[in-house]
């Protein structure tokens, strides 16, 4: 749940509630200095393991910086970063074993990669949130392109392009529907990456 407030958004976590009722929630201002409240009660919850990477609006602050959170595996292979994205389950992570197993590729991480543009170029990289992959590698290297998969009982690969490009983008991406700008800025994003990467659906 997200509400608005004079200096931004304040973004609530329902499902992260003290017995004594206080929830934990994170202030997103304008001015670009957030700050994450937690129950004191239970402040142990959030300790290690990654447990407040999720909270912490790291989709918000890297959109300031021309840069999304997209769901996928990320793959660095002959200097490029090519991408394996899809909903939960499909494969991400197998074809990105693949790649590592048989082409000597490093995996970057497991199920989020933070994607950045520079010029005219997207750079492709690991970010600190990975799921339940455990692979953290922060290296980066420019984007080559993004594969989303999907199962059938035959294997083909074609290109996509325009809307459909852009709607698979969209929904594997970390949006905040909520917030017109970062929307706005989301979509912009996605725009100039159909037209600078090539994308396809295998």
């Amino acid at each position: 749940a997200a509400y608005p407030t004079d200096d931004g958004w304040l973004r609530a976590y329902p499902h992260l509630v003290a017995e004594d009722g206080c929830q934990a929630v994170l202030a997103l201002r304008k001015s670009g200095q957030h700050s994450l409240y937690l129950p004191k009660a239970a402040i142990d919850r959030y300790q290690g393991n990654g447990a407040l990477l999720p909270l912490l609006g790291l989709d918000y602050v890297l959109m300031g910086h021309n840069c999304l959170l997209l769901h996928s595996s990320v793959v660095e292979f002959s200097g490029k970063t090519l991408l394996f994205s899809g909903d939960s389950g499909v494969g991400k992570s197998t074809q990105a074993d693949l790649w590592q197993q048989h082409m000597g590729a490093t995996v970057r991480n497991g199920d989020r990669c933070a994607l950045s543009v520079r010029g005219e170029t997207f750079w492709g990289g690991g970010c600190p949130y990975a799921g339940s992959s455990g692979i953290y590698d922060p290296g980066e290297a420019p984007l080559a392109g993004i594969v989303f998969l999907e199962q059938g009982p035959e294997n083909h690969i074609r290109p996509l392009t325009g809307r459909e490009a852009f709607t698979m983008l969209f929904a594997q991406s970390l949006a905040n529907p909520w917030d017109a700008d970062y929307t706005d800025k989301l979509c912009d994003l996605i725009s100039r990456l159909i037209q600078s990467v090539p994308i396809y659906k295998m």
